[in-house]
């Protein structure tokens, strides 16, 4: 039997710099934290995204977008990041 091991995305392993936007907001990777242009921070992308879209519940990492247009996930599951803003 073949067994494989879970590891969940986390933002302490994204590279620090890298910008994203949702809904007109846009924020900053500073590992394990995105920072919101408001200075608001969080460890994770999902409470963000709801903080930004006033409380309805989504999966941070499909829709905070890269510059690119990639989402965090794509870019995270690809290990291919745009550069730091």
């Amino acid at each position: 039997m073949r067994t494989s091991v879970f590891k969940g995305r986390a933002l302490s392993d994204v590279p620090s710099g890298v910008g994203v936007e949702y809904q007109g907001r846009h924020a900053v990777v500073e590992p394990p934290f995105l920072v919101l242009e408001d200075g608001r921070r969080f460890k994770f992308l999902n409470p963000a995204a709801t903080y930004v879209n006033g409380g309805v519940e989504v999966n941070g990492w499909d829709v905070w977008k890269v510059s690119d247009g990639r989402s965090m996930a794509q870019c995270y599951d690809s290990g291919s990041w745009p550069d730091a803003d």
